[in-house]
C-alpha cells in the first residue's frame, strides 16, 4: 500500500498550503462575525464567571466548571473550557474573536491532514483528499458552531499523534511526546481514546499489515496517554459522571432504532448533504417517519455496494471507510445509548476516512484528472459549505434552517419562540411554545414544559385567562397522575407560581392567593414568590399583608432589589413610615444606580 512518490519543490507546496488555507476561510466566510448561538450561552455567555475565575484554568481540569446552568449536566473537556477562557480574555465577548478561533483551528486541521495523507498516497493525491475534508458540509457544525470546538481540538490532537508515531517508528524515541497528546486528545474530547484504534488502521494504510514490529511501541505509548486520561476522567468527574448517564442513557432496545437510522441519516449526509440538522431531536427519529427510513436505507445500500467493490479493487479504500465508522463508535449509540441520536459534529474526525479514500481512489489517476475531479466536488460542496455556514450567523437563521429541513424538531420552535419573548413578540411566542409541545409528544414532560411557557408568554401579553388555562390543566394533569407529577416534578413549582400571577391578574384574588400559600408550604421558598404575592395582596388593598410578603422575600435574599422597590413605595403612603421608606430608596438606588423607578420615588419624596 505504499504510496506512489511524487516529489514536489518547497514552493509547490507552500501554494498547495496556501490554498487550502484561502478555501477554509472562504467557505466560512459567512460566520466570521456571526452570533452565539445555542449552547454557547451555557458554556460561554452566561458561564463568564467561571472562564474568568481567579484560579482559572487549572480549577478546568480538578472541577466540573463547563456549563453555568446548573440543572444541565456538566462535561469535562478541560482544554475546550480553557480555550474559551483564553477567547474571552484576548477578544472580550465578543463572538467574531472565537469564530477566528474555530475557523483557524479548522485550517490547521486541514494542513495536518493534507500532510497526514501524503504519507499514505502522495502530495498530489493528499491535497484533493484534504480539500474534499475542507469543503465538505458534514464539517460545518464543528467549525460554525462555538460550541463544538472540541471535535477541532480533538482532532488537531489526533493528527498531531499519528505524525509523531511515523517520526517515532523511524527514530525509536519520542514515546513520553505520544502519551502526552493521547492525554490531550481525551482532555479535548472524550472520543479521543479512540486514538489507539485510529493508529492502527493508519499503520494498516501506510503498510498493509496489523502491527509490525515498529509500531508496537508507539501504540503502547498511545494506550497508556489515553489510559491516564481515563484515569483522570474517572477521578475528577466522578460526581459528574452519574448525572450525565442519567441524562444520556437509556436501554439498547429504546436506542437502537434511533442509532440505526442516525447512522444512516449520517451517511446519506456524506454522500448526499442536503437537509441538515437532524441532530436537535430524538424525536425526529422516530421509525415511522419515511424520509428519514428511506434517506438511511439508500445510504447503507450505496456504502455497502462500495465496500464490496473497494475489497475487490482498492484495498486503501475500504481501510479509509473503515477509519470513518471506528472514529464514529464513540457517538454511535451502539456502545453507550445516548439521548443524542447523532450530530453532524460527531463526523469531523471520520471524515478523514472519507478523505483517505477519496484520495486513495485519485491515487493511480493523472495529475490532471486529479484537478479536475478535486474542482468537481470543491465545485459542489462549498456552496453547500457557505450556505449552512450562514445558517450558524444567528440563532433565528440556524432555528428558521432547521425547521425548514425538519418540521417537527421541538427544539427548533422553542428556540424560535424563546427568541420572539426577547423581542416582545409574545403572541407568536406563546404560539410556537403550543406547536413546539405538540411535536415534543410522546415525551409528554417536554410537551408539558412548552405548554407551561407558552402560558407564560401569554401571561406577559396580558391574556390572563388564557394563561391560567393552560396552567391550570397541567395542575390537574399532575394532580391526577402520580407518575405524571413525578416526571413533571421540576416543573411544578413554576407552574403554581405563574398561575397564582395569571389568577390574580385575572382578578381571581382568593384562588391566587391559595396557590401562593399552596407553593410556599410545598417547596422551599423563593424571593420572587413572595415578592408576586405581596403584589397581589397590594392589589387586594392589604397594605399590611402585602408589606409583610415583601419582608419574607428580602429575609430570603436582602438583594431582591424588587421587593425592596415595592416596600418602600407602600412604606411611603404612611406619612409617619416616609423617612423609613426614603431611607430604603436611597439604600436601593446605592445598591443599584440604574433603577429608574427608586430615583423617581426619591424625588417624589423630597419635593
Amino acid at each position: 500500500m505504499s504510496p506512489t512518490v511524487e516529489s514536489q519543490s518547497p514552493l509547490a507546496r507552500i501554494g498547495i498550503a496556501l490554498i487550502l488555507v484561502v478555501l477554509a476561510v472562504t467557505v466560512y466566510w459567512p460566520v466570521r462575525c456571526g452570533e452565539f448561538v445555542s449552547d454557547d450561552h451555557r458554556f460561554i455567555v452566561d458561564n463568564v464567571a467561571q472562564l474568568t475565575r481567579d484560579d482559572a484554568p487549572g480549577a478546568f481540569f480538578t472541577e466540573p466548571t463547563t456549563v453555568a446552568t446548573p440543572p444541565d449536566p456538566d462535561i469535562w473537556r478541560p482544554l475546550r473550557t480553557t480555550s474559551f477562557a483564553l477567547d474571552l480574555h484576548v477578544f472580550g465577548p465578543d463572538p467574531c474573536g472565537f469564530h477566528a478561533v474555530n475557523v483557524g483551528l479548522h485550517a490547521l486541521v486541514v494542513l495536518l491532514l493534507c500532510a497526514w495523507l501524503t504519507a499514505l498516497v502522495g502530495a498530489g493525491p493528499a491535497a484533493c483528499g484534504a480539500a474534499l475534508f475542507c469543503v465538505h458540509p458534514l464539517a460545518t457544525e464543528a467549525v460554525a458552531w462555538i460550541s463544538s470546538r472540541a471535535d477541532l481540538l480533538v482532532a488537531v490532537a489526533i493528527l498531531a499523534a499519528l505524525l509523531v508515531a511515523r517520526r517515532a517508528e523511524r527514530t525509536g524515541r519520542g514515546g513520553f511526546g505520544l502519551v502526552l497528546i493521547a492525554v490531550v486528545a481525551g482532555l479535548s474530547k472524550e472520543s479521543g481514546v479512540m486514538l489507539p484504534a485510529l493508529y492502527v488502521l493508519d499503520v494498516r494504510m501506510r503498510t498493509g499489515r496489523w502491527l509490525p514490529r515498529a509500531s508496537r511501541r508507539p501504540l503502547v505509548a498511545l494506550s497508556v496517554g489515553s489510559a491516564i486520561y481515563l484515569a483522570g476522567y474517572l477521578t475528577w468527574f466522578r460526581p459528574g459522571i452519574q448525572p450525565q448517564v442519567a441524562w444520556y442513557g437509556g436501554s439498547f432496545a429504546t436506542h437502537l432504532p434511533y442509532a440505526l437510522l442516525g447512522l444512516g441519516t449520517l451517511l446519506r449526509l456524506v454522500v448526499w448533504p442536503v437537509d441538515p440538522n437532524f441532530l436537535w431531536d430524538a424525536s425526529l427519529f422516530h421509525p415511522a417517519e419515511p424520509a428519514i427510513v428511506r434517506g438511511a436505507v439508500v445510504a447503507a445500500t450505496v456504502v455497502g455496494v462500495l465496500v464490496v467493490v473497494a475489497r475487490r479493487r482498492n484495498p486503501f479504500v475500504l481501510t479509509g471507510l473503515a477509519w470513518f465508522f471506528v472514529a464514529l463508535l464513540p457517538a454511535a449509540n451502539l456502545l453507550l445509548p445516548m439521548r443524542t441520536v447523532l450530530a453532524e459534529r460527531f463526523a469531523y474526525v471520520p471524515l478523514f476516512g472519507l478523505a483517505a479514500a477519496f484520495a486513495g481512489a485519485l491515487r493511480n489517476q493523472t495529475p490532471t484528472r486529479r484537478l479536475a475531479w478535486s474542482l468537481a466536488v470543491v465545485a459542489v460542496l462549498a456552496p453547500l459549505t457557505w450556505m449552512r455556514a450562514a445558517e450558524f450567523a444567528s440563532p433565528r437563521a440556524l432555528y428558521e434552517a432547521t425547521l425548514r429541513s425538519w418540521p417537527r424538531s421541538t427544539s427548533a420552535w422553542m428556540g424560535l419562540a424563546s427568541l420572539d419573548l426577547e423581542a416582545g413578540a409574545y403572541d407568536s411566542a406563546a404560539t410556537r411554545f403550543d406547536r413546539a409541545a405538540d411535536v415534543a409528544l410522546p415525551d409528554v414532560r417536554q410537551s408539558w414544559r412548552c405548554r407551561i411557557a407558552a402560558a407564560t408568554a401569554r401571561l406577559q401579553a396580558g391574556q390572563a385567562d388564557d394563561a391560567a388555562a393552560g396552567l391550570e390543566a397541567f395542575v390537574r394533569a399532575v394532580d391526577a397522575s402520580a407518575p405524571l407529577a413525578t416526571v413533571c416534578a421540576d416543573l411544578i413549582p413554576e407552574a403554581l407560581f405563574r398561575l397564582g400571577q395569571a389568577l390574580g391578574l385575572a382578578g381571581r384574588y382568593g384562588e391566587a392567593a391559595d396557590r401562593f400559600e399552596e407553593l410556599v408550604q410545598r417547596f422551599p421558598p423563593r424571593p420572587e414568590w413572595f415578592d408576586a404575592w405581596g403584589e397581589l395582596e397590594r392589589v387586594r388593598g392589604d397594605t399590611r399583608l402585602a408589606i409583610e410578603k415583601f419582608t419574607l422575600a428580602l429575609d430570603l435574599d436582602a438583594e431582591f432589589h424588587a421587593a425592596r422597590l415595592h416596600r418602600a413605595l407602600l412604606l411611603a403612603e404612611f406619612p409617619a413610615l416616609r423617612a423609613q421608606a426614603l431611607g430604603e430608596l436611597r439604600e436601593l438606588l446605592a445598591r443599584d444606580p440604574t433603577n429608574a423607578r427608586a430615583r423617581e420615588a426619591i424625588e417624589a419624596l423630597t419635593r
